[in-house]
């Protein structure tokens, strides 16, 4: 939740829990209320002005549309995707050119299964360009309602040439790698994973490698050092400590 105003990562999760415990506390009765309720919380944070908590929703308003979207993170926060998807599409309707609210769309429309509409709305975001970081959002969620939509091949295809156009995304090689394996093709998931540690490094990513390399190098040296690389990421591990200690006792 930022409204204009930029603020440090450490503040604004402060802000945005005190406005979540708030509204649990409060629950105003109708989806109006909570509406107005909400804003009147996000401006005494400091995140909306007068004018943009006002409410005039003439077409265009950007300050209006973005008080809109700071109310559907708040709606989806809260588990509530119909009435975010909802709140974002009135922000839409004054911002139509949005790559944010596009994507804020295509997350609620994921949530509720809707992955048609999960799918048109990130396509949305590509024609209409935006940001690198559009780009790459848009990307994955694409990528994922044609996975759910049991449509895999046609997932590899896109992160494929997403790849192409964004080589430094660690997440959409990782992406790539997640679906290939899914699809059984060992070889594509291993080179995805091993372009994304490149990248960046988690420890999901690392023990897919490590377990790939052992698979289908039976390199148990390079599958080691990946596993102790995610070691140190996230120690609590107890499965990676055991195939650890199973290779170094071979």
């Amino acid at each position: 939740v930022r409204g204009d105003r930029a603020r440090s990562a450490q503040r604004a999760a402060v802000d945005y829990a005190s406005l979540i415990d708030w509204e649990r506390d409060q629950r105003p009765g109708t989806a109006a209320e909570m509406d107005d309720a909400v804003v009147d919380k996000l401006r005494a944070l400091g995140y909306l002005t007068e004018s943009e908590a006002s409410g005039g929703d003439e077409p265009g308003s950007g300050a209006d549309a973005r008080h809109l979207l700071n109310l559907g993170t708040v709606l989806l926060e809260q588990d509530r995707p119909e009435e975010a998807l909802a709140t974002y599409q009135r922000a839409l309707a004054l911002d139509p050119e949005s790559p944010g609210a596009w994507l804020k769309c295509a997350v609620a429309q994921q949530r509720l299964g809707l992955f048609e509409e999960a799918l048109a709305s990130n396509q949305k975001v590509l024609e209409i360009g935006g940001t690198r970081a559009h780009r790459e959002s848009a990307s994955v969620g694409m990528a994922l309602a044609l996975a759910k939509l049991e449509r895999p091949t046609d997932a590899m295809q896109l992160l494929d040439a997403a790849t192409a156009h964004l080589p430094e995304s660690f997440i959409l090689w990782k992406m790539w790698g997640e679906i290939a394996l899914g699809e059984g093709d060992l070889e594509m998931a291993r080179r995805a994973y091993a372009r994304a540690v490149e990248i960046d490094e988690d420890a999901e990513s690392l023990n897919r490698l490590a377990s790939l390399v052992v698979r289908l190098d039976g390199d148990e040296d390079r599958a080691a050092e990946l596993w102790r690389r995610s070691l140190q990421i996230e120690p609590d591990q107890p499965r990676v400590h055991d195939a650890l200690t199973a290779l170094e006792a071979r």
